[in-house]
């Protein structure tokens, strides 16, 4: 297998490495955000059954919490158009969303107190429609994220732990192939290892920043065309705890962690391990 000279991985001071992780995350805050606020019209329409999804590039009728390997490309960026799985509700995602932009939104202002809540929050509850609430916690983002990164819990952690459910729901719901989405199949090298244990899913999918994400990737462009054509491509990284390949099997290295190319994806897929049974339980 051939490796991607792309990036070296070398050893990255602890306080370095923090800081890049806490950049990271506000990045993928603004994201998720934004994502949200588009995403409600959609997850909204689909209180009526039989409204169709989004447009998407493939119909694959066939629901799945975790994404397989082969699976990334055929769904593209936009997802797979699927009923709506059983033990999901659209009004719960509905008031989720609600509550975890009113709940951002809210802490933004305590750690901003030039931001006055009874100047600044918007007129409309979010439970009637969020999408204000999201626009202003992704516009105060940056100072709260600036006036807490020296913190012992800065608030960008405190978001994502927020968002991410709420995210993965939404996603799952519209069959939408997210940023950060985890993939069927446990890390060859780390085991899934976590701080709960091993055997947890830790290989995740993660769209680069310059990434393109209102067009689905096409098919019928090869990974080699991709990178010819310099377009940043998505990247498969396993985020478990001290996970080091060796060099000859990962030459990738995102925020500190493995990374892997869209090149060398089908040779990820056959070292990955089966899902089982964890060694916490």
């Amino acid at each position: 297998m051939s490796t991607a000279p792309a990036v070296v991985r070398r050893p990255v001071d602890a306080s370095i490495d923090y800081q890049r992780r806490l950049a990271a995350k506000a990045r993928d805050a603004r994201r998720d955000l934004e994502y949200l606020a588009a995403a409600w019209p959609y997850v909204g329409a689909l209180r009526e059954r039989g409204t169709p999804r989004r447009w998407v590039q493939h119909d694959q009728r066939r629901a799945s919490r975790m994404l397989r390997v082969r699976e990334i490309e055929r769904r593209g960026l936009r997802g797979v158009a699927r009923p709506t799985p059983a033990d999901v509700s659209v009004l719960d995602v509905l008031s989720q969303i609600a509550s975890v932009a009113e709940w951002i939104v809210r802490e933004m202002t305590h750690v901003l107190p030039q931001y006055r809540p009874e100047i600044w929050l918007p007129a409309r509850a979010a439970s009637a429609d969020p999408r204000p609430w999201l626009r202003l916690a992704t516009r105060l983002l940056p100072q709260a994220d600036a006036a807490t990164r020296s913190d012992d819990e800065p608030i960008v952690m405190w978001i994502e732990a927020r968002l991410h459910p709420v995210i993965t729901t939404a996603a799952r719901l519209l069959g939408d192939a997210r940023d950060g989405q985890e993939l069927a199949g446990l890390c060859p090298w780390c085991g899934g290892r976590t701080s709960k244990g091993v055997g947890y899913p830790t290989m995740r999918i993660h769209y680069p920043a310059e990434l393109d994400l209102t067009q689905p990737l096409d098919p019928d462009v090869s990974p080699i065309e991709r990178l010819a054509a310099g377009q940043a491509e998505p990247l498969i990284v396993c985020h478990g705890l001290l996970c080091d390949p060796p060099r000859d099997a990962c030459g990738l290295d995102w925020h500190g962690q493995p990374a892997w190319a869209m090149r060398e994806w089908d040779w990820l897929a056959k070292r990955l391990h089966p899902v089982a049974g964890r060694a916490d339980r």
